[in-house]
């Protein structure tokens, strides 16, 4: 049996760990625990429960409550995790509650914005297919400063065996 060595920083976790913080968003009841809250201390909710005096009572937040789902996703995965065609809640709904809440979306997540938007390539829905084209659009950007770089040395080479 593997021995634990009670030590305060062990104690300090453990108590984090039981810390129960009760979100009401838009009358839709979240339970979760201040460890994960504050994970990410440079968000709304990461911020707020810093202070272990936010932590007793619940906190009430006129959001939209379906969206939020996607919001404690974020804390508990680290990762963003936008709807579906299939989901009740929309990506600009999702969207407007990751900036209310301070949570990177867009600059730091596009690689899992874009892989999604790649694979789901049956999409129909507008707001999809209009980040797909403009996924689509960046790239070809790119491709086209590579060629024209390419173009350019090919040049520099032509004329400097001329």
């Amino acid at each position: 049996m593997e021995k634990i060595e009670i030590t305060q920083e062990n104690l300090e976790k453990e108590k984090l760990d039981s810390e129960e913080i009760i979100l009401d968003v838009g009358g839709t009841k979240y339970i979760t625990k201040r460890s994960i809250l504050i994970k990410y201390p440079n968000t709304l909710l990461g911020e707020k429960f810093l202070d272990p005096s936010n932590c007793n009572d619940e906190h009430f937040f006129d959001r939209n409550g379906r969206a939020f789902h996607y919001i404690m996703e974020f804390y508990r995965t680290g990762e963003p995790l936008w709807p579906d065609k299939s989901d009740d809640v929309t990506y600009e709904e999702v969207k407007r509650e990751f900036k209310h809440f301070q949570i990177p979306s867009e600059k730091d997540h596009a690689d899992t914005l874009a892989s999604k938007e790649a694979t789901d390539t049956f999409n129909t829905d507008s707001s999809d297919r209009f980040c797909s084209e403009m996924i689509f659009l960046v790239n070809c950007t790119k491709l086209i400063g590579f060629l024209t770089c390419i173009l350019l040395i090919l040049n520099y080479f032509v004329e400097k065996t001329e």
